[in-house]
């Protein structure tokens, strides 16, 4: 199943194209980069140059198009919602949708979302590092990744204004995204993140509290419990429809291996054995066909009978 995001309504795209993102993104490869400092990103791969760090944004973004579900819908840069002209660019991460603040300039906005791609190409291997649940160690790599990569673009983090939202696929349970609290505060957004994770790796009724709890704090406890209800309810025929799914692959799979193990016994048999085999499935055969002229034959008697009392009822 193809991730399906609630992502931010209030931003527009600016192409029209296909996009397995699901937004289309402005090509960036003909706004030129500003000036970036050599530093690295996280400090675990070599990093680009000036001529560079906008044809690595272009790359990695590029490559992200042909994924389906491989961002919140919105990765890119698109035009902010309304008839405003203001331009945000955006990625997704290790579950984060990371969005920088709107701005009137494009090439600003492709400087912002160069700092996003590498800010995502900074964390693509930190679990190899860290523990990504653990709150503490992922917010002070995730903030050395941050700051390293504004100095390679030359952006300053401020006017970047980047605002973090975790995103848990629920498409399994309820057929879309479970979405958290936009929040600029990296630690609250990361600690909410690690929630919703546990959460989902507990099964769907543990899940299903942290979700009204989320939308208890925009919408009260009764219209969140309503929300909620109503998702899983109007997914329940896709669920029953992919069990059904589950089952049958299960049956044929049980019959395979039936039919293998049975082929392995034939195999290990020694030719006696085989013989043996071979002659009692003969004779099952003889006595099935047997069985079967016996059954044609009783059944005609039958009918001759049959056929005999009906015209002795007419005399």
């Amino acid at each position: 199943e193809e991730d399906e995001d609630s992502n931010p309504s209030e931003a527009e795209s600016l192409e029209s194209g296909d996009d397995s993102d699901g937004g289309g993104g402005v090509g960036v490869a003909a706004v030129a980069s500003p000036n970036p400092s050599p530093s690295k990103p996280g400090g675990g791969r070599s990093p680009p140059t000036s001529s560079t760090a906008t044809a690595l944004a272009l790359r990695e973004e590029s490559a992200r198009r042909g994924r389906p579900g491989a961002g919140s819908g919105r990765s890119g840069i698109n035009r902010a919602g309304g008839a405003c002209q203001l331009y945000q660019a955006s990625v997704f991460c290790h579950h984060l949708f990371l969005s920088s603040v709107p701005v009137a300039s494009l090439e600003e906005a492709v400087s912002f979302h160069t700092v996003l791609v590498l800010i995502r190409s900074g964390l693509a291997d930190v679990g190899d590092e860290i523990e990504l649940r653990d709150v503490g160690q992922f917010t002070d790599k995730f903030e050395s990744v941050v700051d390293a990569s504004c100095k390679v673009v030359g952006v300053k983090r401020q006017s970047l204004g980047l605002a973090l939202r975790p995103i848990v696929s629920a498409l399994a349970e309820v057929g879309k995204q479970i979405t958290g609290h936009t929040t600029t505060d990296v630690r609250a957004a990361l600690a909410q993140r690690t929630r919703l994770l546990d959460a989902k790796a507990a099964g769907w009724p543990e899940l299903r509290q942290v979700w009204v709890r989320i939308l208890s704090e925009a919408r009260g406890a009764q219209e969140a419990e309503a929300i909620v209800e109503a998702a899983w309810r109007a997914h329940t025929p896709r669920r029953a429809e992919i069990e059904a799914k589950r089952y049958r692959r299960q049956m044929a799979l049980s019959d395979y291996d039936r039919l293998r193990q049975a082929r392995e016994a034939r195999k290990r048999e020694s030719p006696e054995e085989a013989r043996a085999q071979e002659l009692a499935d003969a004779i099952r055969a003889v006595e099935r066909a047997m069985g079967v002229e016996g059954r044609k034959v009783e059944a005609a008697s039958r009918a001759k009978a049959k056929a005999v009392r009906r015209v002795e009822r007419e005399r």
